[in-house]
Formats: structure tokens, sequence, C-alpha cells
């Protein structure tokens, strides 16, 4: 059953020993937000999105839910103008209720916070009890937080991995695409007056999440294992694998190829993968932001742990970086890393020479 009218109070000041009585319900705002988002969380989705805009929406969709109208909105600062702007839009009929709060009086409370003990975010006057309801409009809140798609776990590592959905990936893109449009305004261009824009922002942010960067949203491969039972004991590789990745220091591409190998095990129940999971690996880790010396080392380490009992795993990536091209000295180089582990490491009977000679070959 929903509440007839709700009053909304912004700030510290709208405390329980405020002389202003609100004639129906009322909650206070900053005390829902404080117990939802922590300190540290705040101040993380604040570097990455418009928080108190979003948190705006997130309370219009509370409100519907839980009250039929907003009898009044009462601020005491300037601090949540964003928020309130977004109610008032939603409840035209509200009435707006500024405070003036004395110079002296705002500072004692930044120096004290003492009043925050015996502010509760509700004082209600029906039989459901103050807990309980608060309890309804936390777990409302947190709801609507994830349906708006920003209240979403960010990568650390930009060459991490996190999966998701296509609804988030849908978000994600239109999103991504408001905030190039506002790049490309503050580098000078009208772009939506320019046929050949008009679209470009939408366009960027499409291939970044469904190509450039992928890998950082995709679900690990499914690879294919199978014993090795004929005791296979040789050097398997597949070369000139293409790579497409994204540099982290400039989110300029760079493109190459990379040659993989690895010798199996010696026992029927060592394993080795199907041979074009080994393109499914490049791939994987390729399609995020990522410094290509990262790039081999993760290619190499996901390989020994799928190809069980290995006696050895040599990863070479060669590639050109348009940050190098681009920018700065303007040049085309190649750029080449390995990564070795067991006989590629100790070059037992020769094997990295081998699989050096196996790249060489692979380039007629």
């Amino acid at each position: 059953m929903k509440l007839k009218k709700i009053t909304l109070l912004f700030g510290r000041i709208c405390s329980g020993k405020s002389s202003y009585k609100p004639k129906e319900y009322r909650i206070v705002v900053s005390n829902i937000v404080k117990g939802i988002i922590s300190k540290s969380t705040r101040e993380e989705l604040q570097n990455t999105i418009h928080l108190d805009e979003k948190i705006g929406e997130a309370l219009v969709m509370v409100i519907d839910r839980v009250a039929e109208d907003v009898e009044s909105v009462i601020v005491d600062g300037i601090r949540q103008v964003s928020i309130v702007k977004m109610i008032l839009q939603h409840y035209p009929d509200a009435e707006l209720i500024w405070l003036e709060v004395p110079v002296e009086e705002r500072k004692r409370r930044y120096e004290s916070r003492k009043d925050i003990k015996d502010v509760e975010p509700f004082d209600i006057a029906d039989n459901k009890p103050i807990e309980l309801l608060c309890q309804d409009i936390f777990t409302i809140f947190k709801e609507e937080l994830k349906v708006i798609n920003n209240y979403m776990e960010l990568l650390k590592k930009a060459n991490g991995n996190i999966p998701r959905t296509e609804e988030e990936k849908a978000r994600m893109i239109e999103q991504a695409a408001e905030y190039y449009g506002q790049f490309l305004t503050a580098l000078g261009f009208d772009w939506k007056a320019d046929p050949h824009s008009d679209r470009t922002p939408h366009r960027v942010a499409k291939a970044w999440v469904k190509d450039l960067i992928a890998g950082s949203m995709a679900e690990e491969p499914e690879v294919t294992a199978f014993p090795n039972d004929e005791q296979y004991t040789g050097l398997i590789c597949q070369t000139r694998i293409p790579v497409m990745s994204l540099c982290a220091h400039h989110n300029l591409t760079f493109s190459g190829v990379a040659h993989v190998a690895y010798i199996p095990g010696k026992e029927k129940d060592d394993l080795v993968i199907g041979l074009s999971k080994l393109n499914r690996i490049v791939d994987f880790y390729s399609r995020r932001p990522n410094i290509q010396e990262s790039l081999t080392k993760q290619i190499h380490d996901h390989i020994a742990r799928l190809c069980v009992g290995n006696r050895g795993v040599a990863v070479v990536v060669e590639s050109q970086h348009n940050c190098v091209r681009c920018r700065g000295i303007k040049q085309d180089s190649v750029m080449k890393t390995s990564q070795m582990s067991g006989y590629f490491w100790t070059n037992e009977v020769g094997t990295r020479q081998e699989f050096f000679n196996l790249i060489d070959q692979s380039r007629y």
C-alpha cells in the first residue's frame, strides 16, 4: 500500500530537531543515499558517472513505488540541486522550500557532525515499524540503481575481464555514445550538423563494445581438451594468429600476429587442446585495452593452464602500434615480445630454436 504524500528533505538541517513539521511522512534523502552507497564506492562512481543525476533517476523510481505524490521538497543548500531538479520535473506540483543556513551553523555541523547521530531517515505515524519501512526503501533503491546500470562492477585493470549481459552491453553503448558526443563537442566539432558524423558517437561506442574491447566483457572461450592417448611427444605450433588489440596508454589500436606452441605431457591422461582454440585464446585477450608485454603473458599462462601436464609453452607476438605510427615519433616499427616456459625456456634439445624456425618458415 502506497503512502499518500511524502516530503523529501535534503541536507542535515532537515533532521528530527528541525522546526519544520511536514503534514505527511518525510524521507531524509541524504540518509537514504548514505545508507546505500559507502563513501569509497561513491567516490569511485563519482569519477565515472554523473552520480547525482543517476541518484535522482533512482529516487524518482523509488518514490513512484512507495508514494502517490510528493507534497514538498525541502533543501538546505546547493549540493543536491541536480537531484532536486529531477524530482521537481517529475512532480511539478511539489512545493520547493529552500532553507537558508547560516555560515557559522554550516561550519559547526561540518566540524562536529554530532547531529548526524540524532537523525532518523523516517518520521511516520502509521502502524508500520520504522525499521521495516526503511528496509523497504533501501531494497527498492538498490534494485533501481542496478536497473539503470550505473552501479556496475568496474574493471580495476584495463586488461581485465568481467562478463556482461547483452542488456548491459546495450546500455553501455547508449551511455558511451552520449559521452563520446560530448567529447567531440569539447574538441570543437558540430558533429550533429554533419551527415557523415551525426551517428559517429553511436558507431564508436558500438565498435568498442562489440569489437575493440569485446574480450573485456566476454565469457572465457570454451576450450575442448583431449587426452594425449597416443602419447605424442613433439611440438604443437600455430603461427600467424591475427592480433587486434588496443593500447591501454593511448587507446589506439595495435595489430599483428601471434605464434604459439606447446609440448604436451607424455602420459595418456595429459591434455592437448583443439587447434582452433589457440586462436580463440589469442583473440580473447587481444580484444581489450592492453600492453603487448602483458598480452603475451596472458596468452601464455592461459595455454599453460589448459594443457595439463605440458612440458613447455611458448608465445611470440609481433605487432605495429598506432601510438607509434600516428603520434609522437610517427614511424613504422614492429614490436616483438616472447614468453617461454619449460623446454622452451631451458632450450632442451634445441626446442626454442625449432619454434623460431617454424615461425620463420611460416613467413613465406
